[in-house]
């Protein structure tokens, strides 16, 4: 759905209107991460103190949290569940700007991007069909299927003329989008998203990540169960505020979609290079919180020990 109206005319919001995606893109900032899992696990510890950088230009950038605070360090659970900013800054530099665009490139998306640090906290312009085919990757286990907006051509005759093939290619490790996908679950558990289960109406692990940008002129959404994905976006053409971030607006549209559909849990298998083991107690709101059993693909070094 693009629009209100129905005729072919119309300007189509889902495929042709490309809007900066903010926090959207954080999930594959993480998947880049945890693509190299001597490195990095669920658990590896981040920076989240604030820091400035010089630009190109000459001018200093000073990445901020959207609560404006401090959390020191914190796991990559905690940073991509409650989307903090400086923490996913701070990774995705240590990364590498081309090895995040690289990223997004595998997961289908197919223009060119700046690798630019700014990138890193979504600016960058999307449409939502663009997102839906990037969260594609991740709803299908790592696995690819490029989008088409047209299902069939048919003849005068009603009879089919051209069908859209399904051609299905690995795009990232299944073990890696299991561990994204088991991240975003607890963002709409107990982070960004978490008002979600009482939206559906039903508990359970969806998967889901919410994007806001800056005054907040655009509202996103994207998400998905055992079965169906889901992408919203919510904003005005003139580009002013609304006024909604994105657990305020798209995120109750896409429930509402959703609802309909009657969408079961995410629900996927561990892919045989996971291995469950029972988390550290880690620094956490404050205190000390036991996180029980976190998927790892390597057992994770004897220095993470926790609180």
């Amino acid at each position: 759905a693009g629009g209100r109206g129905g005729s072919a005319g119309d300007f189509n919001r889902a495929v042709q209107a490309r809007r900066p995606v903010g926090s959207l893109i954080k999930p594959f900032v993480y998947l880049a991460a945890l693509s190299e899992p001597a490195r990095f696990n669920l658990l590896t510890q981040l920076d989240d103190s604030w820091f400035s950088m010089k630009l190109e230009d000459g001018s200093q950038w000073r990445p901020a949290n959207y609560d404006h605070r401090n959390h020191g360090f914190v796991t990559a659970l905690e940073a991509l569940s409650r989307s903090y900013n400086v923490s996913t800054v701070r990774l995705g530099l240590a990364l590498g700007l081309d090895q995040v665009v690289q990223t997004l490139h595998q997961g289908g998306l197919q223009r060119p991007i700046s690798p630019l640090p700014s990138l890193l906290l979504g600016a960058v312009d999307m449409s939502p069909r663009e997102v839906t085919q990037l969260y594609q990757s991740l709803a299908n286990g790592g696995f690819n299927i490029p989008l088409s907006t047209i299902r069939e051509a048919v003849g005068v005759d009603g009879r089919g003329l051209a069908r859209h093939e399904l051609n299905m290619s690995e795009a990232f490790q299944p073990g890696v989008t299991f561990l994204v996908a088991h991240a975003l679950g607890h963002a709409t558990i107990e982070g960004t998203g978490r008002a979600l289960p009482g939206l559906l109406g039903r508990s359970g692990t969806f998967p889901g990540k919410t994007g806001t940008t800056d005054d907040l002129k655009d509202s996103w959404f994207a998400g998905f169960g055992d079965r169906y994905l889901g992408v919203a976006w919510v904003g005005r053409d003139d580009n002013r505020s609304m006024g909604l971030t994105g657990a305020t607006g798209a995120m109750r549209v896409w429930a509402d979609i959703m609802r309909r559909f009657d969408l079961e849990p995410f629900g996927a298998v561990p892919p045989a290079e996971v291995q469950w083991l029972p988390a550290p107690a880690v620094p956490m709101d404050g205190g000390c919180r036991d996180l029980g059993y976190i998927p790892y693909i390597e057992v994770p070094p004897d220095e993470l020990s926790g609180c």
